[in-house]
């Protein structure tokens, strides 16, 4: 069976190539062109089986509707970030392609990728500032909007869609002080991450808005990436003896995790003897003993709305260099609570 055209259709309705030419790709309110006129082309499309040659359209506009995510993944807060982007990219026609930098795979090698397949747009997460720079200069040189998502810093020449990390750690302060606890420590990587930066930043306004003192004593900093064995264990027990924080905020709920089995290796209890709360509202907060007080991210969101960024861009030609902050909330549990 030979391929059916638009020609063919525009023969069987005694129409013009070019007008179901504009009708199938979606322009047919260029030329005011009727309701009815519209359906029937439709209706004669399916009739006949037309299936629109998209590798043809995209060499034409030099581009393909396909938007790359570039980033970690296999977690299960990407997995969700991932499914807010596609539901965004199929409500538009779209497709997600997923390019992850490893041992053997640059950020050069994927930036090459992405311009020999056509990419309308990038998506990115947590890139190093080497890997940030060279997409910047590849975003600038070939015109394809980038839009970081979750764990950053503001970069003027792109777009960025995060959680309100400050808000979360003064909801959390709020909430520890109200259960009447004033020594307070926080807990963070010791590498330079913008979400531990901002989630400090957000602790330590509500520490002073609580008239709270916070010594350099009461921060502990460990690797984010540390495998956790016995003496990595032993360095969270010692600032939990040395210390005797009454609570502690963690960056994240990976650090929380650590800080339980710390405190229960040191024969205190949570949160009898002291109280914690994460950050992320993973999915095994809930499972941990006891249950994790955590500040709750929008990850479905976040990655819809930077998948949306890009395409207002390319459809509407709006500025997807916007920093955009999604509103977060805490999620009270009995790791935090000293009667729950």
């Amino acid at each position: 069976m030979s391929k059916i055209s638009m020609k063919d259709i525009a023969d069987s309705l005694g129409i013009s190539r070019p007008t179901v030419s504009l009708i199938l790709n979606g322009h047919a309110d260029k030329l005011r062109i009727s309701e009815e006129t519209v359906s029937k082309v439709f209706a004669e499309a399916e009739k006949q089986g037309y299936v629109r040659n998209e590798l043809a359209r995209s060499v034409r506009r030099g581009r393909t509707d396909v938007i790359a995510f570039v980033g970690g993944g296999g977690t299960s807060y990407v997995m969700e970030m991932l499914e807010g982007m596609n539901r965004a990219l199929q409500e538009n026609s779209y497709t997600l392609k997923i390019m992850i930098p490893d041992e053997q795979t640059s950020i050069s090698d994927l930036i090459r990728q992405c311009r020999e397949q056509m990419v309308s747009g990038i998506v990115c997460r947590a890139l190093s500032d080497a890997d940030l720079d060279e997409l910047k200069e590849a975003s600038l040189k070939y015109d394809i909007p980038v839009v970081q998502a979750d764990n950053s810093f503001v970069a003027p020449w792109c777009g960025r869609v995060v959680s309100d990390d400050v808000s979360g750690s003064l909801q959390a302060v709020r909430h520890l002080v109200s259960q009447g606890v004033r020594k307070i420590g926080f807990m963070g990587a010791s590498e330079k991450k913008g979400y531990v930066s901002l989630r400090r930043k957000g602790f330590l306004e509500g520490m002073k808005e609580a008239s709270l003192k916070f010594p350099a004593s009461m921060e502990l900093k460990t690797p984010q990436s540390a495998i956790w064995n016995e003496d990595l264990c032993s360095q969270v027990a010692e600032y939990v003896l040395k210390n005797k924080p009454e609570a502690v905020i963690c960056s994240s709920d990976p650090f929380a995790m650590k800080l339980l089995a710390a405190i229960s290796s040191c024969g205190l209890k949570c949160p009898e003897d002291i109280l914690v709360t994460g950050y992320g509202n993973l999915e095994y907060c809930v499972f941990s003993n006891p249950p994790l007080t955590t500040v709750a991210q929008p990850f479905r969101r976040i990655g819809y709305e930077a998948a949306s960024l890009i395409l207002n861009y390319i459809k509407n030609a709006t500025d997807y260099r916007k920093n955009i902050l999604l509103p977060v909330e805490l999620i009270v549990r009995k790791s935090s609570c000293k009667t729950i």
